[in-house]
């Protein structure tokens, strides 16, 4: 693993290994191909590329170079560079984790561009309700009883949101909102730090992949990553069960990965691949069925190659369906708080306005 040396973001890691099969592709070598990137970049990139090269100049091998350049690598990167050290050809495989490290990031980025515009009105509606209950709406129940003269007191229940059925409920829930993004962010940054034990991590990692949409996207995104893996390791010569083992380690999911190594396991011991898989991924009908072709006869690294490239596709369409999907739910949730937020500040001065005047 990495010693901390430098820190890449997911995008300077892509941008890096873009960077390098782009060369490769022009006919540069391997090493040339690393110095070059760093040229081409500034930052932490040119510091990694430089890192690497200096590592490779010495003596070391690719995935050593890049394990001790960098602090963290994805797993795919690093089954590909396994198989250049394999192979000496590192032209497919950092095309292969070129293309993954691109689909992951496009997921990524659209749908926080999906979601960010709803995700701030939200946050102002949210602020601006907080301070509408806090300080608007009491200071206009002073003033219209103030101009209504000494004679009008305000009907009995205290303040405002205390007397309106609708305006306490919409506070409610306004609270409720607030409260349950809070907790969400705090639990999220405590799975961050605390690092949670194996048992809990794969329950949180099955949870993930259980969510009507997103685990669609993680698990499709996790075998893509394990069917590239696998193809380039399967056509750089590396026997099958060891390909699979090294495959099995790519996707992100810990649960994802668990199932794929106890599909290898169930390989290992004799069962038939595409039984094999069905037994440890319920959800992973297109893995079985591609593996199902393998055994009527079809060559095993063609069929692999087009499971990643149908993957890709699907992953692509889910994408565009799954942001079409998001954008417009946040912009109704984001229309319901503002218009809640209407309602409480309305109905509260008609309830004012009917309490003072005759």
């Amino acid at each position: 693993m990495g010693n901390d040396v430098i820190r890449l973001s997911r995008v300077q890691e892509s941008l890096l290994v873009e960077s390098v099969s782009t060369l490769l592709h022009g006919g540069i070598g391997l090493l040339d191909a690393y110095r070059s990137a760093g040229e081409m970049h500034g930052g932490r990139v040119r510091a990694a590329a430089s890192a690497v090269v200096s590592l490779l100049e010495r003596g070391w091998t690719v995935t050593g170079a890049v394990d001790r350049g960098l602090a963290r690598i994805d797993p795919m990167h690093r089954a590909m560079l396994s198989v250049v050290d394999e192979t000496g050809d590192a032209v497919d495989p950092m095309d292969r984790a070129d293309r993954y490290l691109k689909s992951r990031l496009q997921f990524r980025s659209r749908v926080l561009a999906a979601s960010i515009y709803p995700s701030f009105v939200i946050a102002a509606a949210l602020v601006g309700s907080a301070l509408l209950v806090l300080l608007v709406m009491p200071a206009a129940e002073s003033l219209v009883l103030t101009a209504a003269g000494p004679g009008r007191a305000p009907g009995a229940g205290g303040g405002p949101a205390a007397r309106l059925g609708v305006g306490s409920v919409s506070v409610g829930l306004l609270v409720l909102l607030a409260a349950g993004f809070t907790s969400a962010t705090v639990i999220f940054a405590v799975a961050l730090l605390a690092r949670p034990a194996e048992a809990l991590r794969l329950r949180l990692a099955r949870l993930r992949l259980a969510l009507p949409c997103s685990g669609h996207l993680e698990m499709l995104t996790g075998l893509l990553a394990f069917s590239h893996a696998l193809a380039g390791l399967l056509g750089a010569g590396i026997p099958f069960s060891r390909a699979l083992r090294t495959a099995a380690d790519c996707p992100r999911n810990p649960a994802l990965r668990a199932s794929l190594h106890r599909a290898a396991s169930a390989m290992e011991q004799g069962t038939p691949p595409s039984a094999a898989v069905g037994r440890a991924l319920p959800r992973g009908d297109c893995l079985r069925r591609w593996f199902a072709l393998c055994e009527s006869g079809a060559d095993l690294r063609s069929t692999v190659d087009g499971l990643a490239s149908f993957l890709e596709a699907r992953l692509s369409a889910s994408i565009r369906g799954f942001t079409a999907i998001v954008e417009p739910v946040l912009v109704a949730l984001a229309g319901g708080v503002v218009l809640t937020v209407v309602l409480t500040v309305v109905k509260t001065l008609f309830d004012l306005y009917a309490e003072v005047l005759p």
